[in-house]
């Protein structure tokens, strides 16, 4: 029998995840658009000795990326683990809804983009 409940969440994070993405991609137009038109008028400057010593940009949002996706696995295998450890509980006050149809131990990890 369907959730009506897990479906209506799953339809409002659906709209919410898609506007979202429409606003990042008018940000990306716009910073592309912006950084277009100003950075014909940076002129090159001296490279600083201290420089080689800053990661780039892209590999601190990557490593901070990385870190977020092990946090939040880490965070998916604690939450299945302790509804696992609840079930003598919860299958009491809500019937087969109360029992998770998988255990802590099988639990699949969602496939992560690379």
């Amino acid at each position: 029998m369907p959730n009506r409940l897990i479906d209506s969440t799953a339809r409002a994070q659906d709209a919410v995840l898609s506007a979202v993405e429409q606003a990042q991609d008018a940000v990306v137009s716009a910073v592309e658009t912006v950084t277009g038109l100003v950075g014909g008028f940076i002129p090159e400057l001296p490279t600083r000795s201290f420089a080689a010593y800053i990661p780039a940009p892209r590999e601190i949002a990557d490593q901070t990326f990385s870190f977020a996706t092990k946090l939040i696995d880490a965070q998916r295998e604690y939450t299945a683990s302790l509804l696992t450890a609840l079930e003598p509980v919860t299958t009491k006050v809500l019937g087969s809804n109360g029992k998770s149809k998988r255990t802590a131990k099988t639990t699949a990890k969602a496939p992560v983009d690379a």
